[in-house]
């Protein structure tokens, strides 16, 4: 926890206040937070970030003679997934919902994946609903949300899209899209 130190009337060190935000501030915040304090043109800018690809949380404050008042809060937003984000279980699909670049490749790995339904007998498609499953129990496992896990959940999506879109029903070729 950072804290701003100023002095007293008596001049005994004191921290001085900061408010503080709404907890749906850091809905977009997942695992490990980390957090700088620093000065620009005469603000007070708290920076919190939870994975060296992700856009951080930035609450400004202003000094108003009592306490560092919240004078602006940058957050990223809820990006369009192929599922609904309100409804998002694990830590891994909320995360997903706040990275645009993990959104997008959701998007993506949710098309090729009901192209290649469409494509597949009845038996095939009970066959790739139950791997479908697997993979995502696997990707909750393996891309745990500490470091570097928008790299590993890239990584896991961009494998599974080109997999998905190389196949085919019954072995005959490369699926097309």
């Amino acid at each position: 926890m950072h804290s701003v130190i100023g002095r007293d009337e008596s001049g005994e060190l004191v921290e001085l206040k900061m408010q503080e935000p709404d907890n749906s501030a850091y809905d977009g915040l997942f695992g490990n937070r980390n957090s700088d304090l620093s000065v620009k043109d005469g603000l007070l800018v708290s920076t919190f970030s939870d994975d060296r690809d992700r856009s951080p949380l930035v609450i400004t404050y202003k000094w108003n003679g009592k306490e560092f008042a919240i004078v602006s809060i940058k957050k990223t937003g809820v990006f369009k997934t192929s599922y609904d984000c309100t409804k998002a279980d694990s830590e891994v699909e909320k995360a997903i919902c706040h990275v645009e670049e993990l959104a997008k490749l959701d998007v993506q790995l949710g098309a090729a994946y009901k192209s290649l339904l469409t494509k597949l007998s009845a038996a095939e498609r009970t066959s790739l609903r139950s791997e479908q499953r697997e993979w995502l129990e696997k990707r909750d496992k393996e891309c745990t949300i500490y470091k570097g896990w928008v790299e590993c959940l890239s990584d896991y999506y961009e494998k599974r899209i080109d997999d998905l879109k190389k196949r085919s029903p019954s072995g005959t070729g490369a699926a097309r899209n």
